[in-house]
């Protein structure tokens, strides 16, 4: 073979190795449909929107409820196990990092979300987690007299598919 017809037959190779290793192709890291997504609006599972709010309801025996809405845009009803958390941080202003959160109350249910339709629930927080928030209230509208910014308690209402069995522990309160 001549050399020439070497130098091209190595070349079409490398031209073909190279292309089929750096192709661009769509990548699905998660699967072709992840099963959560979260989002601006709340945490879309499946073709379902899911937010959740804590705020004050004087009829509550705590004083605090949280308002779980979960909406489908689908043309078709849609299934889910839907788990609500009341995560709380307790962090420095000054860190670097955001702390981990913790859950401190936790509500596992299925749901039938009609197609185009919404599904409101409306879950009565337990008297310990209520003096919890009353707390963090508190010190949020206390006067700042130190110098350094003192630790601050936020929480915030997760919605999640149900990733595992919960063991009934301290913090899982039903």
């Amino acid at each position: 073979m001549s050399p020439w017809a070497t130098l091209c037959a190595f070349a079409i190779g490398t031209t073909s190795a190279t292309l089929a290793v750096t192709w661009p192709t769509p990548t699905h890291a998660d699967g072709a449909s992840p099963l959560i997504q979260y989002m601006v609006d709340g945490t879309k599972i499946n073709d379902v929107i899911a937010k959740g709010t804590v705020h004050r309801d004087p009829l509550a025996k705590s004083g605090w409820v949280i308002d779980v809405t979960a909406h489908n845009d689908a043309a078709h009803a849609e299934r889910l196990a839907l788990e609500t958390d009341l995560t709380r941080r307790v962090g420095s202003p000054m860190s670097r990092v955001a702390p981990q959160a913790q859950t401190v109350w936790s509500h596992r249910e299925d749901l039938t979300v009609p197609a185009h339709g919404s599904v409101a629930r409306r879950y009565e927080l337990p008297i310990g987690v209520g003096q919890q928030l009353v707390a963090a209230e508190a010190q949020a509208a206390a006067p700042q007299t130190a110098p350094m910014p003192a630790t601050m308690t936020s929480f915030a209402v997760a919605i999640n598919p149900p990733s595992r069995p919960t063991t009934g522990g301290p913090l899982s309160m039903r």
